[in-house]
């Protein structure tokens, strides 16, 4: 499909989710008899990154979020943490898909993860580093370019300034910090 549409760049980005450490009772389905059932997918337990503007639904939210995140976090420091996906599996599957995209002759630009919160993430942030390097020996073994967007927006401001309260998605001015990273590389 992509080489029917012949493009002169490909950008893969991929990896921020498969990549945060995540309770070890998600991967061993070992869960606890107080953590509700509705708690345990694999992103169910994760901060909400905005809530509603009702005060009455917000309130509800705010709580249900304090809850899952006490939950999360002592079923963090109960165990070790794991990511749903290994590092050398993410590798693995850039480089095939880096093969693949070889034949297109196209510019293939590969974008490092990029930064999470350490308070509502703990041991991702170091996690996601690993990975970056992971992703940047596999871009340079298959002759694309890796690009540590990421760096480049820690270097723009605060991370509370850029991500939603989540510390996981960009929020407006995030959003467009990386617009702007990105529209510098690829022009």
């Amino acid at each position: 499909m992509i080489a029917a549409l012949r493009p002169e760049t490909v950008v893969i980005f991929r990896g921020s989710l498969e990549s945060i450490i995540r309770p070890a009772v998600l991967r061993d389905d070992g869960w606890p008899w107080w953590v509700p059932a509705s708690w345990r997918g694999y992103a169910a337990m994760d901060p909400r990154c905005y809530f509603s503007t009702t005060w009455w639904r917000k309130a509800k939210q705010a709580s249900v979020d304090r809850l899952k995140q006490k939950a999360r976090l002592k079923l963090l420091a109960q165990g070790e943490g794991r990511p749903l996906m290994d590092a050398d599996v993410l590798a693995a599957q850039l480089a095939s898909l880096l093969k693949e995209l070889h034949a297109l002759s196209a510019r293939v630009l590969v974008l490092g993860l990029l930064p999470v919160g350490e308070r509502c993430f703990p041991g991702s942030a170091e996690h996601f580093k690993s990975v970056n390097a992971k992703l940047r020996t596999v871009a340079t073994a298959e002759s694309a370019e890796f690009f540590d967007w990421g760096a480049l927006l820690a270097e723009r401001g605060r991370h509370e300034d850029l991500f939603y309260q989540d510390t996981f998605h960009p929020n407006a001015a995030g959003a467009r910090a990386l617009a702007e990273i990105l529209q510098t590389r690829l022009c």
